[in-house]
């Protein structure tokens, strides 16, 4: 999944930036479970996505200070975390789009729309 998401940042290497926020699905027994892929995968270093340090989306007490925010501005408590979540901020971060349910390939097409909007306009 990591290896995906740093493809999808590479189309655009000097004009997206995307940071990965690792979380424990609340209906996973991680105590039963062998993580050693995702550790060696999450210390990896040199790599063009960022991934963040291990958050909880929903509980306030350690939720990472974006999400916080980013509850505030969607006026909610809490995030779906049955499905995808993709949030794409503008460059200015005046603009916040929040995206569930997509595929990386539906948000390579999300990005790319969201890119050619920013492009200034040829004049005549």
């Amino acid at each position: 999944m990591i290896e995906s998401i740093a493809n999808l940042q590479s189309v655009w290497p000097y004009s997206v930036e995307i940071l990965v926020f690792p979380f424990e699905h609340p209906s996973i027994d991680y105590s039963q479970l062998v993580c050693d892929d995702f550790e060696m995968e999450h210390q990896k270093t040199g790599r063009s996505i960022y991934m963040m340090e291990m958050t909880n989306l929903n509980d306030g007490t350690d939720t990472n200070a974006l999400f916080k925010f980013m509850k505030e501005v969607m006026n909610t408590k809490d995030f779906n975390l049955s499905t995808t979540q993709f949030f794409v901020f503008t460059p200015d971060w005046d603009e916040l789009e929040y995206h569930y349910g997509k595929s990386l390939l539906d948000m390579k097409d999300v990005i790319r729309e969201l890119l050619k909007s920013l492009e200034p306009a040829d004049e005549l």
